[in-house]
């Protein structure tokens, strides 16, 4: 145990040792606050304040690190639009690396702890190591204590019956990182840096790029995470069925980064009310939570703008239910997946946008009657990619059944799996693009 979390404060570091005491910051104060929450469980008061302080310990690195200068900015535009003079320094603090998932992570304990879910850990090394396990640290899937920790005691490092599942989930992983999304990245990142001078098929092709992209770049993430895992005998939740397959927004975020989703329904929708305080109040409720969704993925009016459009398309289905309940019925179910991947690949475009402004740019010229002029351009091979991965990515979909770990190699002889991956290791070297960073790293 100690190895694995003197490997995972290396692995944190390399990123930045500026940050390392940061991460251990924020798993002191949980450990105390929990023991100080569990300890006063006669008296709700005193466990509240406690639960102050982790939250305010938590959000406030949040704060400071990650949003401090969105908001100050905010500020200083809106004094100047009144003729007045800036009213807080602006700085420029560099990103620690999964502060995002750590924090939560980590409050989560705490919060568990207060509804009396959990008792505290008693032993700090193994708080620390549910916190800082390297495998999910940087991008998740974010893993509750009540999950992970009773693990601890019965994992086993190369168990042979997790062998076969990690290298299936590790093989999946590096193939939709290195040969799908980072194969395609070129291309989006041409476009989407000078987004006026494309045509409308242009943008399409990268919009859609950019769906395919994100999908296998942090869905492998989480294969990876979950194989490396189970290589050291520890299952981690999945994070990803199949969410291009969905037939509505709700549906979507119940495949698409399912940890999160569920995070923010148990901390944040159920808290504020969920759906027990009038059809209004839901709605309210819904919205808050997604804008909250948007704000969490970055300090910047384009998240902001893509969590609005998802709390709205939400907004609309909840209704839709409230008027119509059996329309969705009446619609075949293929015409309702095709219509929520157009509208999620439609609020991919702020999410990856470069600039606020680049956001009505490239919508204007998505749907412009005289941007819809196919040239024959000279680096016409450079678009060649986009056909293949979207159909390499609808093959991976397809292969492995939604909510299960796909089992290739548990199902091969074992006389030739040695050969199969050799062969696949050789596929994905052959066929790997140039190595892009994970894009979930910088939240």
């Amino acid at each position: 145990m100690v190895f694995v979390i003197l490997a995972s404060y290396f692995f944190y570091g390399v990123g930045g040792w500026q940050f390392v005491p940061l991460l251990l910051m924020s798993t002191l104060n949980d450990f105390s606050v929990g023991k100080q929450i569990y300890k006063n469980r006669g008296n709700r008061a005193k466990q509240r304040s406690w639960l102050i302080v982790s939250i305010a310990t938590n959000l406030g690195l949040l704060g400071v690190f990650k949003y401090a200068g969105f908001f100050a900015t905010g500020a200083n535009q809106l004094a100047a639009v009144f003729g007045g003079p800036e009213l807080l320094p602006v700085f420029q603090i560099a990103l620690p690396a999964g502060i995002s998932f750590y924090t939560f992570q980590s409050m989560s304990y705490s919060i568990d702890i207060y509804r009396n879910r959990l008792e505290p850990e008693p032993l700090f090394l193994r708080f620390v190591f549910f916190v800082s396990f390297f495998p999910q640290l940087l991008a998740g899937p974010i893993v509750r204590a009540a999950e992970f920790l009773p693990q601890i005691n019965n994992a086993k490092f190369l168990d042979r019956r997790n062998i076969a599942p990690a290298l299936d989930l590790l093989f999946l992983g590096f193939f939709k990182k290195v040969v799908i999304a980072d194969n395609i990245s070129p291309i989006v990142d041409k476009i989407y840096a000078r987004p006026e001078i494309y045509s409308a098929p242009e943008l399409w092709m990268a919009t859609i790029g950019f769906s395919i992209q994100i999908y296998c770049d942090f869905s492998g993430y989480s294969d990876i995470a979950r194989g490396l895992a189970r290589l050291f005998g520890y299952d981690l939740p999945i994070n990803f069925r199949t969410p291009y397959f969905s037939s509505g927004i709700r549906e979507f975020w119940r495949r698409w980064h399912i940890t999160l989703s569920f995070f923010l329904r148990d901390y944040v929708y159920i808290p504020l009310g969920g759906s027990h305080r009038g059809r209004f109040r839901n709605l309210c409720n819904l919205l808050g939570t997604w804008l909250l969704t948007g704000l969490w993925h970055g300090a910047g009016w384009n998240f902001i703008l893509w969590g609005l459009l998802h709390g709205l398309a939400m907004v609309a289905e909840r209704i839709l239910d409230f008027v119509a309940p059996r329309l969705k019925a009446w619609v075949p179910r293929p015409v309702t997946v095709v219509l929520t991947f157009c509208f999620v690949t439609l609020a991919w475009v702020p999410f990856r946008a470069e600039q606020t402004a680049d956001i009505l740019i490239i919508y204007y010229g998505m749907f412009s009657p005289e941007q819809w002029t196919i040239e024959l351009r000279q680096d016409l091979l450079f678009y060649l990619p986009i056909p293949a991965v979207i159909l390499l990515s609808l093959l991976v979909q397809v292969l492995k059944p939604a909510g299960r770990d796909s089992n290739i190699f548990d199902r091969l002889p074992i006389g030739i799996r040695p050969l199969v991956i050799t062969l696949g290791a050789l596929l994905i070297v052959i066929l790997s693009g140039d190595t892009q960073t994970f894009i979930y790293f910088r939240f």
